[in-house]
């Protein structure tokens, strides 16, 4: 549970290890950091004496995936040497070295107000901040937030503002939205019960978002400030706490790039679509990974071509479209990224998808045909010149 965050190869030793934490009320505290994220995981077990070590997080790792699920394990670690012993039911024996507690790192972020339920009781500056009110998430709703952002957050350190996900929220309603300039995502959360703060902002770092994503269970956000500025945000859920740093600069102003005046709207099958836009783009280029949407009333001819290796690729499809003849040049990957992470029909109904166009020079929108009530998802795409193919 905290090893996704250890680092299998730090510039700092000490965080290839988790500490563990042994206290008097019989419960195991497991914390592990790569200095941009920390976890802070509670296991009851049965105690025969308090105390704590550094475990190499790997070695424990694989060792506790090889043996059986089920059975008890026995811990025991040598005080004056931090020689670790483990020993299994069935008479296994397994030695680590261990080190001082002493040597970890100081996570008072972790440790202050473990409890974010707490917090409105003992809000102190450098720990969770009252100002900013907690964040109640049902399950799965953190989790449809950073897997539909996920794909277009870029990967450029240079604009560190781009690197995460840009949760925003506006009273009864959440924003997440991330792009890296070539395309753009926008998820909508609505929620009837939650109430969301009315205007505040922040942006998660990618690789927390990549964790987030595949927790689904409900989870409480709260916000860690210094000097009345948050610095961090945590999350609380099951018996877990994982606390992530924020990026500090401004997300760019997403809303003036997303176009108002598109016109023209073709509907198809996204399911028929992705199976045939799937062997087109084999054809594309392997560097510009061009594909042409050519589309008439009732047809939509998907087409790829490389000029070096001169090989074509050329599908058609259903449609129904309200401006006919047209065509657009988008990024394959980027398009077929797109349609997989738009969500499956509720209802049971067709999966169509709507895409939305200006003219070939301007941005491309796409979206469900049909939604869920409380949640929404945009994807806009930037078209490509036709170049070399």
């Amino acid at each position: 549970m905290a090893l996704p965050i250890v680092p299998p190869r730090a510039t700092i030793d000490i965080l290839e290890y988790i500490n563990l934490i042994l206290d008097e009320d019989n419960q195991l505290r497991i914390v592990a950091t790569d200095q941009e994220m920390m976890i802070l995981a509670k296991l009851d077990v049965e105690n025969t004496e308090n105390g704590a070590v550094l475990v190499p997080a790997k070695r424990l790792n694989d060792i506790c995936s090889a043996l059986p699920i089920t059975g008890k394990i026995e811990f025991e670690v040598d005080e004056s040497s931090y020689n670790i012993n483990i020993h299994t039911e069935k008479g296994g024996s397994y030695s680590l070295k261990g080190l001082n507690p002493d040597q970890y790192l100081d996570l008072p972020e972790l440790f202050e107000n473990e409890n974010p339920l707490e917090a409105a009781e003992n809000a102190v500056d450098g720990t969770i901040d009252t100002s900013f009110k907690s964040i109640k998430f049902a399950k799965n709703e953190l989790s449809y937030l950073c897997s539909k952002t996920l794909i277009s957050i870029s990967k450029e350190d240079y604009r560190p503002q781009m690197t995460g996900m840009f949760l925003e929220f506006k009273g009864d309603y959440v924003n997440a939205v991330s792009t890296d300039s070539y395309r753009l995502t926008k998820a909508v959360l609505k929620s009837k019960t939650a109430e969301y703060p009315d205007d505040l902002s922040v942006i998660i770092p990618a690789k927390s978002v990549e964790y987030l994503k595949k927790r689904d269970s409900e989870t409480t956000m709260s916000f860690i400030s210094k000097g009345g500025e948050i610095t961090h945000v945590k999350f609380a859920y099951d018996n877990l706490i994982f606390i992530s740093n924020i990026i500090k600069d401004k997300f760019p102003p997403y809303e003036s790039v997303i176009p108002s005046d598109n016109n023209i709207t073709l509907d198809v099958n996204r399911d028929e679509m992705l199976a045939n836009l799937g062997p087109v783009l084999l054809c594309a280029n392997s560097r510009s990974q061009q594909v042409i949407l050519s589309m008439t009333s009732d047809r939509l001819t998907i087409k790829s071509e490389d000029q070096e290796f001169e090989t074509k690729g050329e599908e058609m499809i259903n449609c129904e479209c309200n401006h006919a003849p047209l065509e657009v040049c988008l990024n394959g990957t980027y398009l077929k990224d797109s349609l997989s992470n738009l969500d499956q029909a509720p209802n049971g109904e067709d999966n169509m998808v709507t895409f939305t166009f200006n003219d070939p020079d301007r941005a491309v929108l796409l979206f469900p045909k049909v939604e869920e009530e409380e949640r929404s998802l945009l994807m806009l795409l930037m078209p490509v010149r036709l170049g070399n193919r």
